[in-house]
């Protein structure tokens, strides 16, 4: 019996279930409902819309997709200008849900699972459509793809200060598509009316949602994102210059690569060469330290002479953990330190190449402020992972997606180190440690930059080159 899934647009059949791509009601690459122009928006010379038609149609188990649209014409051009020609629109009402409930009325008699995919999510490989769907006839009421947790979480307070860190390996990160059991998704999306994500409906209901293995390409592609942090307060700053500190001690073995993913080319230079530059052309910043492995410092040294002419930067060994590398770094700094010529003290991963000055600016000013500071997006698709791979409970509200660079004042930060490093303690990122030993320094969430991702996967230094080739662009344009 074939499986279908729905949302806004058709296309015709391709093997053995049916898939529905969805509009989803978000600004910037993704488009809203409604949008006619959203859905031709490129990414890597085709449209959206057209990335994910073909990722669905190429699934072995999909036999029809059915794709509802707002604005018929635009998503027409699109279609006609790719060649889709076995696909068809038409108007489908103004939102997800309402696209949804259009679909699902249309769906082939003999269809047994519902697929509900996204534009948001154009990357997706056809094998992760089939894995939903086997998934469900496994007995599964519905399945998700989840993927790892690659950033620190933390949990906020209503006033945005850091309470808590969140243990990455008990969540994950919902991907698409979603795939349900048709009865169910006709019980859950018939009406039109209903909110926009359909996963989070499904376990307010009670449905038991089965998790697939997520894919490294599985990120959303979107252009802006919302912020659940609010700017610091007003309050006195500190006049002592700051130090920077970059961390590339890691192996990066999830990357796959043959080296640390913090050497490898990106945009015309290394990976970790595009955020020491970045500190290095900050005022604010009087010192700027580099850790290392202790295999990879001939490598450092070349890339600083080739990259960083003639900026004094001091060249420290790492750990053999994240916490390890940051202690090495300060005990390099204490000196300075205690003779009070730093003042804050600001860790960053190399691995996030596309830092921009403004955010180094605004975390380094917060801190100064409170004591510390990070900044964050929300976590908005987090959900509880079991041991069985079951998504329990809904997606958390109050957790962020915790970048760096993290800021926090010199001198209680390496008294937090020292205090860690008599204790034993290994904490998982900066602002872990401080929570732990130095619990009455405020650390203040600030609005993180969805571009300074962090390069965890192949694809993301793929996003990585367009988003520096572009900083570079009007660097240029501009100088």
């Amino acid at each position: 019996m074939p499986a279908v899934a729905a949302a806004p647009v058709t296309t015709a059949p391709a093997a053995t279930a049916g898939l529905a791509v969805s509009h989803e009601p978000t600004s910037g690459l993704v488009p809203s409902a409604g949008d006619s122009q959203a859905v031709g928006q490129p990414l890597g010379g085709q449209p959206l819309l057209v990335h994910a038609l073909r990722a669905v149609t190429a699934a072995e188990l999909v036999s029809a997709v059915l794709v509802p649209a707002p604005s018929v014409a635009a998503v027409k051009a699109v279609l006609d200008a790719a060649g889709l020609d076995t696909a068809r629109a038409w108007s489908a009402g103004e939102t997800r849900a309402a696209c949804l409930a259009a679909a699902l009325r249309l769906l082939p008699s003999d269809a047994d699972v519902v697929v509900v995919h996204s534009l948001a999510y154009p990357l997706i490989p056809p094998s992760l459509v089939d894995a939903v769907i086997r998934r469900v006839r496994d007995g599964a009421d519905a399945a998700v793809p989840v993927g790892p947790v690659t950033d620190t979480i933390k949990r906020l307070d209503a006033g945005g200060a850091v309470v808590a860190t969140v243990p990455r390996d008990e969540l994950g990160v919902l991907q698409a598509p979603y795939a349900f059991r048709r009865d169910l998704a006709e019980r859950l999306f018939g009406d039109p009316t209903g909110s926009s994500d359909e996963i989070e409906r499904a376990l307010r209901s009670g449905v038991k949602v089965a998790g697939v293995p997520g894919t490294a390409s599985g990120s959303p592609v979107r252009a802006g994102a919302d912020l659940a942090c609010a700017e610091p307060s007003s309050g006195p700053a500190g006049t002592a210059p700051a130090a920077a500190v970059v961390l590339a001690g890691g192996r990066g073995s999830r990357f796959g690569a043959d080296r640390n993913k913090a050497f490898l080319p990106v945009a015309g230079r290394l990976v970790a060469a595009w955020s020491l530059r970045a500190f290095a052309a900050l005022p604010e910043i009087g010192r700027l330290v580099f850790v290392v492995r202790a295999e990879d410092r001939d490598l450092a040294e070349r890339m600083l002479a080739e990259d960083l002419p003639g900026v004094p930067v001091d060249l420290v060994t790492g750990g053999a953990t994240r916490h390890g590398s940051e202690y090495n770094a300060l005990r390099h700094l204490a000196p300075a330190i205690r003779a009070g010529q730093v003042g804050c003290v600001l860790l960053h991963d190399a691995a996030r190449p596309v830092v921009d000055p403004a955010l180094v600016r605004r975390v380094l000013a917060a801190a100064r402020r409170h004591g510390g500071a990070l900044p964050g997006l929300p976590a908005e698709r987090l959900v509880p992972v079991g041991p069985d791979d079951t998504v329990h409970g809904g997606v958390q509200p109050d957790l962020v997606r915790v970048q760096t660079p993290q800021a926090f004042q010199a001198v209680p930060l390496l008294a937090a180190y020292e205090a860690a490093e008599r204790d034993g303690f290994d904490g998982s990122d900066t602002s872990a440690c401080v929570e732990r030993y130095a619990p009455g320094l405020r650390v203040q969430c600030v609005p993180g930059d969805p571009r300074n991702l962090k390069v965890t996967y192949a694809p993301d230094l793929l996003l990585a080159e367009r988003f520096l080739a572009g900083q570079d662009t009007a660097a240029k344009a501009t100088g």
